[in-house]
């Protein structure tokens, strides 16, 4: 989730400079034989069961490179995408477990306490690069967010 808000936010910075910021959700893909080697045996039983439902991994790379070659998606910017290459908008549920269930499977929808401006400046505080490691060449004491695509419009 830190990474969605994190998306958003970069999204807001870097707009400035027209690079589009945008995160996908990724959905169950098939794993290869070799991966699910590495497993340990029960979780090599579970894997194999969801290799018979997953989609291809080409489907996932075909949803990046549409995401950042595409016209739909050429002015877009600060927005989550789900696996179908449709723009997820916060949730309309309200509170409740039965509310919240029905949020966890609708695939259009994610929680809507991710576009809260309060909990997107924690985060990105969180987040900002310490002065003093930098200088020392270290590094910072955030996360970059590695499922977020970045494109410059055309």
């Amino acid at each position: 989730m830190a990474l969605l808000l994190m998306t958003f936010k970069m999204a807001e910075e870097l707009k400035k400079h027209r690079i589009s910021v945008n995160a996908v959700q990724i959905s169950a893909i098939k794993l290869s034989k070799e991966t699910i080697n590495k497993f340990q045996s029960g979780w090599r039983f579970a894997a194999r069961i969801q290799n018979v439902f997953s989609a291809p991994r080409e489907t996932m790379a075909e949803t990046y490179f549409n995401i950042c070659t595409s016209e739909e998606f050429k002015n877009v910017t600060g927005k989550l995408i789900n696996d179908k290459r449709k723009v997820m908008e916060p949730s309309h549920y309200s509170t409740g477990l039965a509310q919240d269930i029905k949020q966890l499977r609708d695939p259009n929808v994610y929680p809507k306490y991710a576009v809260n401006k309060e909990n997107i400046e924690q985060v990105w505080d969180l987040c900002e690069p310490d002065e003093q490691f930098c200088k020392q060449g270290i590094g910072n004491k955030g996360y970059v967010p590695t499922l977020s695509i970045f494109s410059k419009p055309a």
